[in-house]
């Protein structure tokens, strides 16, 4: 019996929400410096200060999805896909 495929794969979304919550993080932050700039009348004081916390937070989040990504490299987790039916048959025919 041959397994299922998944339609999505698992690192896909991961990946994809990732890049989706630093985007958002980011676009906030510029987005609220931009509001308080408005509000206040001192263009472009916040709007910086609102570009410089994105970066950091965006950094900061690129830094713990690296670092965990290569904990789990450290630790010898393989990131290869399990052996199916199929593969270990022909492999032990050679």
């Amino acid at each position: 019996m041959r397994p299922t495929k998944s339609i999505v794969p698992v690192k896909f979304l991961y990946w994809s929400s990732q890049i989706t919550t630093m985007s958002l993080e980011m676009g906030l932050l510029i987005g609220v410096g931009y509001w308080l700039d408005l509000k206040y009348g001192t263009s472009p004081g916040f709007l910086l200060g609102g570009c410089g916390l994105g970066l950091l937070a965006v950094g900061w989040q690129l830094f713990r999805l690296v670092r965990s990504g290569m904990q789990g490299v450290l630790a010898g987790k393989s990131q290869r896909t399990p052996k199916t039916e199929s593969t270990s048959r022909s492999e032990s025919k050679n």
